[in-house]
């Protein structure tokens, strides 16, 4: 990370605020001034994303955040999906990104995040800490890397993320399946709740074992309209476990 000092950094921000009005001509004005700016292609990127088909962005953007909301993942893909489609806004690859991990498929999640961050601005901080849970639950040793990452775009921008512990307090992602687990595949549904049903579910079908999940999802019955709601928003969610979308 380069050194920048308080008056820089000061210098950027006011970059920053001229693309978030949508001034954008300030902003590349601002910007040739400095040639040797570091993270020059951070501001460029966050130009390209406020740029790209604004109207259509915020609109899909809108209607796959309230899906996400929802937990309706695959209502969520498929606006986030048509989006990228129509704009071609790196937007788009960090909300994906987002949706696969908020369905617990990482491995799904840090494609479309690593995408993100090669492309991306305006989330690109949150991006790197997705990365940084996601490599450490599942052993890779670029966790370090991530979050190295997060404290120079944070201490670039000015921002406070230094503490990591409430944001992966909200984040529970699985971890790797042991060889324990692999034979843990009979459970007596009758006396488990509804939710850690649909979760013993979820496990087999991120784990392929799609042929089991149907058979324990048919044996499912359900006493109230809610507890239907749930069994539909589950079964409209199954494609995204499955992992048949990428």
């Amino acid at each position: 990370m380069h050194n920048i000092s308080n008056k820089k950094k000061k210098y950027f921000r006011q970059i920053i605020k001229f693309i978030d009005e949508n001034d954008i001509y300030r902003a590349k004005n601002w910007l040739d001034v400095l040639p040797q700016v570091p993270y020059k292609k951070y501001f460029y990127n966050r130009i390209k994303e406020k740029e790209t088909s604004p109207v259509v962005t915020n609109k899909y953007l809108d209607l796959g955040r309230n899906a996400l909301i929802e937990n309706d993942f695959e209502l969520a893909y498929d606006y986030f999906t048509a989006g990228k489609y129509l704009t071609e806004n790196p937007l788009f690859d960090y909300y994906l990104g987002k949706t696969f991990f908020t369905c617990d498929m990482p491995e799904v999640a840090m494609n479309y995040f690593n995408d993100y961050r090669f492309t991306g601005s305006i989330k690109l901080n949150k991006c790197y800490f997705y990365l940084f849970i996601i490599a450490t639950r599942l052993g890779y040793k670029t966790n370090k890397k991530y979050i190295q990452k997060v404290r120079e775009i944070n201490d670039f921008l000015n921002l406070d993320f230094s503490s990591k512990k409430k944001y992966e307090e909200k984040i529970n992602l699985p971890s790797k399946e042991t060889k324990e687990d692999s034979c843990k595949e009979e459970v007596n549904l009758h006396d488990e709740e509804l939710q850690e049903k649909l979760e013993y579910i979820k496990s087999l079908l991120l784990r392929k074992k799609e042929h089991e999940a149907n058979n324990l999802l048919k044996k499912i019955k359900v006493s109230s309209k809610k507890e239907r709601e749930i069994l539909n928003q589950f079964e409209k969610n199954k494609r995204l476990y499955l992992n048949k979308v990428k």
